[in-house]
């Protein structure tokens, strides 16, 4: 008896710390919890191109805070991603385009985050004159930056030092990559930004099919610059569960759900399983199609709040926010008073989501804290 005893109890102890802790299956790690992130909320801001919003800044504007309908003001998104995936025809990744980038259309990219009037210079500026009506800020706003993909088997992209690449070498795209990230942070710490800093970059193509075998070392050169390295899959793309594999710090699993009629929540469930059984961040989508199908799209939206409420996702998740080019833009805007309370109901969540995220990167006297956490930190998983 004694011994039937011990084994049930040890047999229990071994269960119960299976069903606590990762373990992995095929190689991919599973957690059973959501990603936590400690940029918080992030907003993708697509930019660069002609048919791309300026952001200046009174288009940003309602995005650094939220005025509600009842009047009140409050700081909105924490976070902003920039992203462009071409330069007018021209291709920054595999797979987005028939003509692929050259260098010229690397540096142009590089320029647009140079403005003067508009994108991050506008987003600076927008912070320092909300703090005059706000106070300051309750956290510190953080940027993450797009890097293109090397085009698979090109040869004419351009010189580095002198020396032609050659894209079917791992080692050449490699260099271009560290080439751009460099001029990245190079251009970015030259503007002394007051109110954003840089947190990291974000890998332009959404599967691994292309370019998997260069990500690690890519990473490793991003994290010894001391940053982050972001990533948004879709849904069914390769190599989705092996972010970590890859060298990501932060994978966000896109659903697919908004614009895709024939998707029922079923897919938003599937979609909230998989990215909490694979450690995985979530990305909530809406597009333009709110308003240019307002009677077949517009209810989706409430639908993917109400998904994602159901499932603990604005209490527990990681989340990125695609919105087309403006949608959200033209809902601050919009005289519909159905469209101003939705628009208030997802304000509300973040602003409660963004007091989590300020408790956590609140400095205790006496008490340091980490620089930043990964996936294998315990507090990884906890704001």
């Amino acid at each position: 008896m004694m011994r039937q005893y011990l084994i049930q109890t040890v047999t229990g102890f071994i269960f119960a710390a299976f069903l606590l802790s990762s373990f992995t299956v095929f190689g991919q790690t599973i957690v059973n919890r959501y990603a936590k992130c400690p940029a918080g909320d992030m907003l993708l801001m697509y930019y660069g191109g002609q048919s791309r919003c300026s952001w200046t800044e009174s288009e940003v504007a309602p995005f650094v805070a939220h005025t509600f309908m009842d009047g009140h003001t409050e700081w909105f998104f924490p976070s902003f991603l920039y992203l462009e995936f071409k330069h007018e025809k021209n291709a920054l990744g595999n797979d987005m385009g028939k003509n692929t980038s050259t260098k010229e259309d690397w540096e142009w990219l590089l320029s647009r985050f140079e403005s003067k009037k508009e994108g991050l210079k506008a987003l600076d500026n927008c912070i320092e004159s909300m703090k005059r009506e706000l106070g300051p800020p309750p956290f510190k706003h953080k940027v993450v930056l797009v890097v293109p993909s090397p085009i698979n088997n090109q040869q004419d992209w351009g010189k580095l030092n002198g020396k032609r690449m050659n894209f079917n070498k791992n080692s050449d795209k490699i260099k271009v990559v560290q080439w751009y990230i460099d001029e990245l942070i190079r251009r970015f710490n030259k503007q002394q930004f007051q109110n954003i800093t840089l947190d990291g970059f974000y890998w332009v193509e959404e599967t691994s099919r292309t370019c998997a075998e260069v990500l690690p070392s890519i990473s490793s050169y991003i994290h010894q610059k001391g940053y982050k390295f972001y990533w948004i899959p879709f849904y069914t793309a390769r190599g989705r569960f092996d972010w970590k594999k890859f060298g990501f710090d932060y994978a966000y699993l896109q659903t697919g759900y908004f614009w895709n009629k024939e998707l029922g929540i079923d897919r938003i469930n599937e979609a909230c399983e998989s990215a909490k059984k694979y450690g995985m961040g979530l990305e909530f989508e809406i597009s333009e199609k709110y308003f240019n199908k307002r009677s077949e799209y517009a209810h989706r939206m409430s639908n993917l709040i109400d998904a994602f409420e159901q499932n603990g996702v604005f209490s527990d998740c990681a989340l990125t926010y695609y919105c087309g080019n403006k949608v959200l833009l033209d809902m601050c805007k919009s005289s519909r008073s159905d469209d101003r309370k939705l628009l208030d109901r997802l304000a509300r969540l973040i602003v409660e989501r963004n007091k989590k995220l300020s408790n956590s990167v609140t400095v205790k006297p006496g008490k340091s804290t980490k620089r930043s956490l990964d996936w294998r930190d315990p507090e990884y998983w906890h704001f």
